[in-house]
């Protein structure tokens, strides 16, 4: 990550974690992999896909909002 200190150790955490991927943060700013890269910087950590991570909800994120 590029804004992780190399100093900074997090404590284990051997818990699972289930990510739910927002589509808008997959097709609109296209890095869905940081969540990804900060879950996995816990030592520990069971990180889980849910399923339907691929679909799209149809909501638009903010476009809901500024379009109504």
């Amino acid at each position: 990550m590029q804004y992780w200190p190399d100093q900074l150790r997090l404590k284990a955490c051997y818990l699972k974690s289930a990510v739910y991927e927002p589509c808008s943060q997959r097709n609109v700013l296209k890095n869905q992999q940081s969540v990804y890269a900060l879950l996995q910087k816990i030592p520990g950590m069971d990180i889980k896909l849910l399923p339907g991570n691929d679909l799209c909800c149809g909501a638009g994120g903010l476009y809901t909002l500024t379009h109504p």
